[in-house]
């Protein structure tokens, strides 16, 4: 091969080559465009669609999306966080956390109604709310609960009178949580008499409790032809 041929092989060689860069350029730019349109797409569908996504199911679809456009996994996140917090691994967790996050959000919607004590019943009836067309058996419930309790997310679990009470906050006196639980157990609605054969305590200790139970706004006093009847909206 004489030197001449060997030149125009080298120099076809190069403008392939030089050819398939500008062809991977390309492509690579039309990958880049294309994921900034799914991550568009995935933007305009979490506005639109809002507290739907929260839905156990679609969450866990929505994160497995997410997953796979190397995206965080917590919904409206588009940054990842260096140091995400217990709420923000929950927020990027499977079926289970996510539904932990949602209980989790019920009991903290709790605390400025009842201080943070919910009846497990009443947390059952609002999880199915919000979870419309999708039913969240009792198992699953346990299941996320124990997350929460894991993470120190939900203080405790406990039963009064055969009611299961979950408690998402400390009161700051005992005695408050102690009426708030008996409100519970009563269906949020007392009597100082009915507090009396629960606790065995003196009238000026229930009378102290009440009272600053009504400053807290936790209670409305109402007058009834049986007495004094004690009425606890948030319960």
């Amino acid at each position: 091969m004489g030197l001449r041929r060997i030149e125009d092989k080298l120099a076809k060689e190069a403008a392939l080559r030089e050819q398939g860069a500008d062809y991977a350029m390309k492509e690579l730019e039309d990958m880049i465009d294309n994921l900034k349109d799914l991550h568009n797409q995935l933007k305009q569908i979490e506005k639109k669609y809002g507290d739907k996504l929260k839905n156990p199911v679609i969450s866990a679809k929505l994160m497995n999306i997410r997953e796979e456009l190397g995206l965080p996994t917590a919904i409206g996140a588009f940054k990842p966080k260096s140091k995400p917090g217990l709420v923000d691994k929950l927020s990027g967790g499977g079926f289970f956390e996510q539904l932990a996050l949602q209980i989790l959000e019920i009991g903290q919607e709790s605390i400025p109604k009842t201080g943070g004590t919910l009846s497990y019943a009443d947390l059952v009836k609002k999880i199915q709310e919000r979870y419309s067309g999708y039913v969240i058996s009792l198992e699953e419930m346990g299941k996320a609960i124990t997350i929460l309790l894991k993470h120190d997310l939900l203080i405790r679990v406990e039963k009064i009178g055969g009611i299961k009470i979950l408690v998402f906050a400390e009161s700051d006196s005992p005695d408050l949580e102690t009426i708030m639980k008996i409100a519970i157990k009563n269906k949020g609605q007392l009597s100082r008499e009915r507090i009396l054969i629960e606790t065995g305590w003196k009238l000026n200790r229930i009378n102290r409790a009440l009272e600053s139970l009504e400053e807290k706004e936790l209670l409305e006093k109402i007058d009834s032809v049986e007495g004094i009847q004690y009425y606890f909206p948030g319960v």
